[in-house]
């Protein structure tokens, strides 16, 4: 018998918001629940479908290799999508993922969205104030939709357990969104305690969860893109193939700045005190909740800035040294790329000509170290290469390699 999940979800009020619950049983008979809990000052209410709750539970579905099996409501373009998902990522990551069945009790299809009413999903870094701001100042054209609210989720980068850490950061978001006019609604779950998951590659279906359960009071949510459209490495867990697929045209989770770089991302908020008071793009933030300013991260922020012509950063303290940014250590070639889109940005360095060729120094150096890698790895792979070739080719068919060499 195929590994089955089988997934049921329930809705209810309580003291200060509303909650949502995926129950489901795994592939080895255990019971499971993924909560979520809602407070603040735009709640959902409860899903006509439960759309989110195959979205969110895919990539665990996927690792396990067992299918799905959803006792409730799913709309039928959004089962198509994530099977086009599906082959995206089993390509990618053939280490991780496998291909599944999804089943739903009753397939429907959907109505066109009704308006341009719309939730953003709002970490308060970079990208995502970004696209809060492009939205209300009219950047965007005829993508432009009517923000309701910014949605902060507590228990992916700050754990549950770090209730101090997050009060902190959810205070520092809802000062910029109130800038801007718009609530902030909290989101408390516990889907990272999912086991086996690089947080990198799937917290987009993560997310994408979390956005739909707002598909009965708004008819469409927004995601800030992380990368430009040029930055893009295939496998990263946000890309403009596959982030489509975490929707369906009922329900169209939007992304908005990837024909932006983070640099030019930053030129938008010069003169702009509250956003530059308030920003945080820390992983690593400090007891307080606020940025660090040693991690790579926040140092890759300053210089975003100062090649913006905006200098020093409130949030993000003191301008970098040479020697930290000579201290860097880049091993992604996703962040590699960022750091040359800030050579590239063409931007004023007057009065900080050390710091940008202490930015040359390590993009000359990190390219190096990275092509240095990449060929010291490829005797392992042509190795794995040619014993995959041998199990499937001759120890499984020997006949047919004796007959093929005349032996």
């Amino acid at each position: 018998m195929a590994k089955e999940i089988v997934i049921g979800t329930a809705f209810d009020e309580t003291s200060n918001g509303v909650r949502s619950t995926i129950k489901f049983r795994g592939h080895t008979g255990e019971n499971f629940s993924l909560f979520y809990e809602f407070s603040g000052g735009f709640l959902p209410s409860a899903p006509s479908t439960d759309d989110f709750a195959v979205v969110a539970l895919l990539p665990h579905a996927m690792k396990v290799g067992a299918d799905m099996r959803c006792e409730g409501r799913v709309f039928r373009e959004q089962l198509a999508r994530l099977e086009e998902a599906q082959d995206a990522w089993v390509m990618w990551r053939p280490d991780l993922f496998r291909k599944i069945s999804i089943f739903a009790e009753d397939e429907v299809d959907s109505a066109p969205p009704a308006n341009r009413d719309a939730v953003l999903a709002y970490s308060g870094g970079l990208d995502a104030t970004f696209a809060l701001h492009a939205h209300c100042k009219g950047l965007l054209g005829r993508r432009q939709n009517n923000l309701r609210a910014g949605v902060m989720v507590h228990g992916f980068d700050v754990p549950l357990n770090r209730s101090d850490i997050f009060s902190k950061s959810s205070e520092l978001g809802a000062k910029i969104l109130e800038s801007y006019g718009l609530p902030l609604t909290i989101v408390r779950t516990n889907w990272r305690d999912i086991r086996g998951l690089p947080w990198f590659t799937v917290y987009m279906f993560a997310l994408s969860g979390v956005m739909h359960q707002f598909s009965s009071v708004v008819s469409r949510a927004v995601i800030a893109s992380d990368e430009a459209y040029d930055g893009e490495i295939p496998g990263c867990g946000g890309n403009s193939i596959t982030n489509p697929f975490m929707s369906h045209p009922g329900f169209p989770i939007e992304y908005v700045g990837g024909g932006y770089t983070r640099t030019s991302k930053a030129k938008a908020f010069r003169g702009n005190s509250v956003v530059l008071s308030n920003l945080r793009v820390c992983y690593h933030g400090p007891e307080d909740g606020h940025n660090c300013g040693r991690c790579e991260k926040c140092i890759r922020t300053k210089l975003n800035f100062i090649a913006a012509g905006i200098g020093r950063v409130p949030c993000l303290g003191d301008l970098p040294t040479p020697s930290e940014i000579d201290r860097l250590a880049i091993d992604e070639p996703a962040v590699l790329t960022l750091y040359r889109d800030i050579l590239d940005s063409g931007g004023d360095w007057a009065g900080h000509e050390e710091l940008r060729d202490a930015v040359r120094r390590i993009v000359f150096s990190s390219k190096w170290e990275l092509s240095r890698r990449r060929l010291s790895e490829a005797p392992a792979k042509l190795s794995r290469r040619l014993t995959r070739v041998y199990r499937k080719y001759i120890l499984r068919k020997p006949n047919l390699w004796r007959k093929s060499i005349g032996g």
